[in-house]
């Protein structure tokens, strides 16, 4: 099954980014608002293709966006403090807490493509096993030159799986890789991957006069990698969970 969507899509700047001034501090940031702002005009086309039969799914989409006027916070490169006399519009930061953000609006082009599905390979009984596999990419360009900030980088991942009436397993890995494609003032980040795995057991009249019992082991990043979500503007400070296992147990009534 193959679709095309178009959309136009126009939205007026909201009172942040108009109005801001002060520290936003779970983004260790100090936001500056611009009461300048126009209105923000998104044109997208986008092309997908779905597949599904009794063995294997399989789903993609490619789009491309391009946006008029597009807000975005733009790091300065300068520090504040957490009052306006350190951090004034269009002056330098005197602080050495905050990172300086300004709200400003340029013409952008966002076009990006995922895909992701998974496929059987062998049955037995009400049990089956396969594999599975995602991709997504994103690109963000200024048109005056440069990338949007904040962009995530390209990722891949793949896995095997196993499922039947009261067993699901699965376990498999996500690597992100390098993202380089940066803006002024922001800093590159490395790849990793994230291993990671899952087994969930229904234990159906476990407890008598109980709907059921599940238990379920589930772990991430398995190989307790260094990894930072380029998307946070703390991502140089706070590092994503490092190996974590959880046992969990749920009893339906």
């Amino acid at each position: 099954m193959f679709g095309v969507n178009g959309q136009r899509v126009e939205r007026a700047p909201d009172a942040a980014e108009l109005y801001s001034k002060g520290p936003h501090e779970a983004t260790g940031t100090f936001e500056i608002g611009n009461p300048s702002l126009g209105k923000e005009t998104a044109r997208t086309v986008e092309l997908t293709a779905r597949r599904e039969g009794d063995d294997y799914s399989f789903e993609a989409a490619i789009f491309h966006t391009r946006f008029t006027d597009f807000i975005y916070k733009r790091l300065t490169g300068e520090l504040c403090d957490d009052d306006y006399a350190s951090c004034t519009v269009g002056g330098v930061g005197t602080g050495t807490e905050l990172d300086q953000v300004f709200f400003i609006q340029t013409d952008a082009t966002f076009k990006g493509f995922e895909a992701g599905g998974r496929v059987t390979l062998a049955r037995w009984g009400m049990a089956r096993a396969g594999l599975t596999g995602q991709f997504d990419m994103v690109r963000a360009e200024l048109d005056g030159g440069g990338n949007v900030p904040r962009i995530p980088p390209m990722r891949v991942g793949s896995g095997v799986f196993y499922e039947d009436d009261n067993v699901a397993a699965t376990f498999g890995f996500l690597h992100a890789f390098e993202q380089d494609r940066i803006a002024a003032n922001e800093t590159e980040t490395g790849g990793y991957t994230n291993l990671k795995g899952e087994v969930r057991v229904r234990l159906a009249g476990a407890i008598p006069g109980k709907g059921g019992l599940e238990i379920a082991l589930a772990g991430e990043n398995l190989l307790n990698e260094e990894m930072r979500n380029h998307v946070s503007f703390k991502k140089d400070k706070v590092l994503q969970p490092g190996r974590n296992v959880r046992l969990v147990l749920t009893m339906r009534f």
